[in-house]
């Protein structure tokens, strides 16, 4: 969250200027005030001089004494003029004695403040520090932050009763605590008392206000909390009008995070495209940017692949790029995904391996690039990678860190793929459960949850893989577009499992929905929809169709055009040889086979299922 510093404020001693009589010196931030109070002085010098006449110079003077009809005129004039001079220059001392109290005083209030302030993070830090980062993985610990931070939360309030604007900044860091230890409903009550600080101090139509119910609209979102991201953004929608912060980044943002709140519609598309105008007017380029750019291309990345290579290109190159201002391994990363699904799988692994050398903690970016790597076959180059990085994570039971839990997820999906799912298991329930506690947002709930399904279903622990799988597609269905390729990708596991548990009519009618979304694109999952087709023929002994369909399988995934892992290869190519079989062409089964059996003994472990499989269609053809 973003927390307002503690904002300069006037101190009583200042309002004597305006009983004074004077003119007060305006409201400005502390750096400009010094200009502002002598610009202030100049202007009642200006105005005395006015009321008194301007001071005659000595050439004046000598000219007028050459008339003596002037003289005793002169005289007077000069004589007048002395004392309002006097009366001037002693003004002026007095004026400027005040000012230099004045502008003390403002700055021991500043200092004061500042000191307080610093003494208060002091404080949080003694009582908080160290706890945060393992809480969330301890019930135990995560109970005892919550009592701290409790306390701290009614301390604040008693210390800084009568200072809103600390108490207001100091809670929005407890807030952001409560959100780290997944205590939500805490978090948002705080929000909400923060919020009425911030009221006390800035009123309704200000931009502190404004940004702190944007940092909230923007949690909700990132919590998957839609409906409520949607409320606070109407909310401050009429607030940023109000404020007239229409063109500036308040309302960019806001269309952002409208667009957030509205995947997969119309009017989603549409407040992107807003977004990305308003923060394109910017000057220098404003880090959102990078963020509305990247979020369009990964929107166009299923159907547009080429636009979304484009635009994350873009984002790459934008000024500030790998500085803190805009993330170009982010883009980077973007940039291999596009790749990958247009079948360029060199390009996305020398885009993945650039985002490495990119990132500040290399664990996760090294862990993706060993995933990408077990995709395409190159298994022990994959597990060289992943066997410098694991050293490096702290155990689990010291609290499984994000990045952590990435890695071992990364990791724990290779070691499924290639026969070891026992192993994957419990790296998987790990991170499944760190995500349930709350504690790991920047994890993907429902991709763990599905690799965990996929790891079940391998080890033979149907009753788990039915439970999750099926949840992991509900969930999908629920927050995604029906249209949406992650969708497809569930139902076509969602069917595979079926397949296996003889319940061919539903499995169908996975496959089926499967094919009717792609829209007759060649991409892996309506591959593997075809062969799951086969699967169910075979089963009914309808030869011709799973011959039919198997073909269709093993055809399409030698012109595959998309993200892919080539283990699929080896699971189609034994479907097309039982299909061969059935129809009396052994010869070319056997050729199948083979080809299966030995991609799976270099892709896989010596006892890996795909191996004893492969073997067991060998030994029926050869026998």
């Amino acid at each position: 969250m973003q927390n307002q510093g503690i904002a300069d404020e006037e101190p009583e001693e200042a309002a004597g200027w305006r009983d004074a009589g004077a003119e007060a010196p305006s409201r400005a931030p502390r750096a400009d005030r010094p200009a502002v109070a002598d610009e202030w002085l100049r202007r009642q010098v200006r105005r005395l001089l006015d009321q008194v006449g301007a001071v005659p110079s000595p050439a004046f003077l000598r000219r007028e004494r050459s008339g003596a009809s002037n003289a005793d005129d002169t005289a007077r004039r000069a004589h007048r003029v002395v004392p309002a001079a006097a009366a001037i220059v002693v003004f002026l001392l007095v004026l400027c004695l005040a000012l230099t109290a004045w502008q003390w005083r403002v700055a021991q209030a500043a200092q004061a403040r500042a000191e307080r302030t610093a003494t208060a993070r002091d404080f949080l830090a003694a009582m908080l520090g160290g706890l945060a980062s393992s809480s969330a993985a301890d019930p135990a610990q995560t109970a005892r932050m919550k009592d701290l931070l409790d306390g701290a939360t009614r301390q604040i309030a008693q210390e800084f009763a009568t200072d809103p604007r600390s108490q207001s900044e100091l809670l929005g860091v407890v807030a952001t605590m409560y959100g780290e230890i997944g205590e939500h409903d805490s978090r948002r009550a705080l929000l909400a008392l923060q919020r009425i600080q911030l009221r006390r101090v800035h009123g309704d139509a200000h931009a502190v206000l404004i940004g702190s119910l944007l940092d909230e609209a923007q949690s909700e979102i990132a919590r998957g909390d839609l409906e409520s991201a949607s409320a606070r953004l109407s909310e401050v929608d009429p607030l940023i009008a109000r404020a007239r912060l229409d063109d500036d980044t308040s309302r960019a943002r806001w269309w952002l995070l409208f667009s957030d709140a509205q995947p997969g519609t119309a009017a989603g598309a549409e407040a992107l495209d807003r977004a990305i105008a308003a923060f394109e007017r910017e000057k220098p380029v404003d880090a959102r940017l990078g963020e509305a750019l990247s979020r369009k291309a990964r929107r166009l990345m299923p159907t547009h692949p080429a636009q979304a290579e484009a635009l994350f290109t873009r984002v790459a190159a934008l000024p500030g790029a790998d500085a803190a201002t805009i993330d170009r391994r982010a883009a980077l990363l973007g940039l291999a995904q596009a790749h990958e699904v247009q079948g360029e799988y060199e390009e996305a692994l020398q885009a993945l391996d650039e985002a490495r050398a990119l990132a500040k903690r290399e664990l996760v970016a090294d862990a993706q690039f060993a995933w990408a790597l077990h995709r395409e076959g190159r298994r022990e180059q994959a597990l060289g990678v992943f066997d410098t990085v694991l050293p490096q994570l702290a155990p689990p039971s010291d609290g499984t860190l994000r990045d952590d839990a990435w890695v071992r997820t990364y990791y724990a999906e290779c070691l499924a793929a290639e026969g070891r799912p026992m192993q994957a298991i419990p790296l998987l329930e790990a991170a499944s459960a760190l995500v349930s506690s709350g504690g790991a947002d920047a994890l993907d709930p429902l991709r763990t949850q599905s690799a965990l399904g996929d790891a079940y279903d391998r080890a033979g622990l149907w009753w788990k893989a039915r439970d999750t799988l099926k949840a992991s597609l509900g969930a999908r269905l629920q927050r995604e577009p029906a249209d949406a390729t992650s969708v497809a990708e569930a139902r076509e596991r969602w069917g595979r499992f079926l397949l296996g548990r003889g319940e061919f009519d539903d499995a169908r009618t996975q496959f089926d929905a499967v094919l009717d979304q792609a829209g007759g694109r060649n991409v892996e999952r309506v591959v593997l929809a075809f062969g799951g087709l086969a699967r169910v023929a075979l089963a009914r002994h309808d030869w011709d169709a799973a011959l039919t369909a198997s073909t269709h399988a093993v055809v399409g995934f030698e012109n595959l055009v998309g993200a892919r892992d080539v283990r699929t290869g080896p699971y189609l190519w034994l479907i097309h040889a039982e299909a061969l079989r059935n129809v009396d062409d052994y010869a070319s089964a056997r050729i199948w086979a083979t080809r299966a059996l030995d991609a799976s003994r270099r892709y896989d472990v010596p006892d890996a299922a795909s191996i004893r499989e492969a073997q067991a269609v060998l030994a029926r053809l050869l026998g």
